[in-house]
């Protein structure tokens, strides 16, 4: 990785790199600078392809430092997650099954945001950032849309770290967000040719974890969605069984 990404900031003459480079000397991620991590996001926002995937992938690892996670994600949330994650994968056909670069990138992204939730620092910022949670439901309801079974998992496992951090109240400001997103889920475990196990099972888990304790959203199940829901958990049943 230290190689690649050491390649590749030379290769950006655009790029105002002293601080990045001096910290490339002793890559350790809990004392990376300030500047450092400034210039690595504008790096992100002008890498392509699988350069922006190496980027990312480094911000997976710095951002699991409880030293780091704070000005990463209150600094460059709207650079770093909002555009260069969000925004990437918004405009990517994730439906091309073609692609290689396409999903890595969505799997690397959705990655970044779960490692958030290991730092206590990063668990306080998401519980108490409507606005942050709202943007990452929205993140998740995209990838689940991917045909990438392991893309739909780590979609699942992300909004169940979300979910962990929001108490009743904080599930009532999203609720428009979770119908969106569990009618999209819906579509995803009625499709046949989804048979991994985990990522069903990640997907079933984050349901039922929506709906504990949430009683505007089981209403909602119950008065709009239940008869299609039954039709789905058969369905996924009859597939499954054996």
């Amino acid at each position: 990785m230290k190689a690649f990404l050491v390649k590749l900031v030379k290769s950006k003459a655009e790029l105002e790199s002293a601080a990045v480079m001096a910290w490339f000397e002793g890559f350790n991620f809990s004392t990376i600078t300030r500047e450092a991590i400034d210039q690595l996001v504008e790096l992100a926002d002008i890498a392509e392809d699988r350069e922006k995937i190496a980027v990312i992938d480094l911000f997976r690892l710095i951002i699991l430092e409880e030293s780091q996670v704070e000005y990463i994600v209150t600094t460059h949330w709207d650079v770093l997650v909002r555009v260069c994650v969000i925004g990437q994968t918004a405009i990517s056909n994730l439906r091309d099954a073609s692609s290689k670069v396409i999903p890595n990138y969505n799997k690397v992204s959705l990655q970044f945001l779960c490692n958030i939730f290991k730092t206590e620092t990063g668990k306080r910022i998401m519980k108490n950032d409507l606005e942050k949670g709202i943007h990452l439901i929205e993140f998740c309801i995209t990838s689940f849309s991917s045909i990438n079974a392991p893309v739909q998992k780590r979609s699942a496992l992300l909004l169940q770290n979300y979910l962990l951090c929001c108490d009743e109240e904080r599930k009532k400001d999203v609720h428009n967000q979770l119908e969106a997103c569990f009618r999209l889920l819906d579509e995803v475990l009625w499709n046949k040719e989804l048979t991994d196990k985990e990522t069903l099972m990640a997907i079933l888990q984050v349901e039922g974890m929506a709906f504990f304790k949430n009683v505007d959203l089981c209403f909602w199940m119950e008065d709009i969605y239940a008869p299609r829901q039954k039709e789905t958990w058969d369905s996924l049943y009859e597939r499954t069984q054996h």
